[in-house]
This record gives structure tokens, sequence and C-alpha cells, in this order.
């Protein structure tokens, strides 16, 4: 177990939604307070939050670089369901900019469906691979022969980082950030107002 004295530890901390007042809120709190109970040293990131409390320890805010994620046995990034309803209600503004009608139905019907789907789609791929890895039916957890364990994590890591570097890369397609959300508000709020 490398999560003793010594070793390093870096959090992407994504979850804190830009706002310092919701900082004790966020889910990396716990992490990383389990982290220095381990004896890790811990490091974040997040430009919105110069200083993060965790316990009795204050940790300062440092840049992400290329130099200390090399330098981390572990990188994190922590993040809440919260980012993506928020990026929704953004997009809704901006489809109501675009079309003069607000369809926040629509988009968050959409939502639910995406999520159902890939939740089955989820099943049937889990399925698909313990078949594929002759995955043994009733067996004990201490008894899963080394081989079928060694395919799982074959097919289960490769497929995982597949699976977020398409999310990542499909959220560089998202151009609303603060100024052009400040924006559509202040054209909104012009509209209803003449």
């Amino acid at each position: 177990h490398r999560c003793t004295s010594g070793s390093s530890r870096s959090l992407a901390n994504n979850a804190l939604l830009n706002e310092p007042a919701l900082s004790s809120e966020s889910p990396a709190i716990d992490i990383i307070d389990r982290l220095l109970a381990k004896g890790a040293d811990v490091t974040y990131t997040d430009p919105y939050i110069p200083e993060l409390d965790v316990g009795s320890t204050v940790l300062k805010q440092v840049e992400m670089t290329p130099e200390l994620l090399s330098g981390c046995d572990l990188a994190l990034i922590i993040t809440t369901q919260i980012l993506t309803q928020s990026m929704i209600a953004d997009l809704v503004e901006d489809g109501e900019l675009r079309t003069q009608r607000r369809s926040e139905g629509v988009f968050f019907a959409a939502i639910t469906f995406t999520r159902k789907a890939v939740q089955g789609f989820g099943v049937m791929a889990a399925a698909t691979v313990l078949a594929v890895v002759q995955f043994p039916k009733g067996v004990a957890p201490g008894q899963v022969p080394e081989e079928v364990l060694y395919q799982l994590g074959a097919f289960y890591a490769p497929s995982i980082f597949v699976i977020w570097m398409l999310m990542i890369a499909s959220l560089r397609f998202y151009g609303i950030d603060r100024d052009k959300h400040e924006e559509n508000l202040r054209t909104l709020a012009s509209q209803k107002e003449s």
C-alpha cells in the first residue's frame, strides 16, 4: 500500500463550482482528510479556492503543471453531479437566447434519457466482459483464478480510460464560460424589459 508517509497526492478539485462558499461541501474534503490521516503529502489545485481548510490543516492551492503531476503517485479529479446540472441550466438559457423559447424540460429529459441509456449499455457491457473472460459463477471472492482477474483488469482499465477520455474530449464542445453566461443573462434580462 503506497498511501503511507512520503506518498504524494495531487487533487484537482473541480467540485467547488467556482464558489468559495461551497468549498466546505466539496466531496474532496473527506478524501483529502483521509489521505492526510494516512500520512500522505496532499496538494490540490483550484484557481477559485486559494486556501482549503481540512480539519486542523490548511492547504494552499498550487498551480497544476506537468512537473507537479509527474511527481505524484496519484492524481484525482473530484467533481460532483451538480456540475452537470449547472452546465445544463446554462445551456437552457443559451438555448432560450437562440430560439426565443424556454425549453428546460427538453434539456433535462434528454439528460435523463441519456443517463438511462448509458446505464443500460453499462450493464450490457459488463455482462459481455464477464462472459468474454469466462468469470466463474458462484465462486468466493478469494477463489477467482488470477488469470481471470488479470483478463478482467485488462478489459476494465483501458475501457474506463477510453470512456473518460471521450467524455473529457466532448466537454471541449461546451462553449459557455462565466463571461458568456453572464452576457446571456444580461441579454435575456434586457429582452424581457423591452
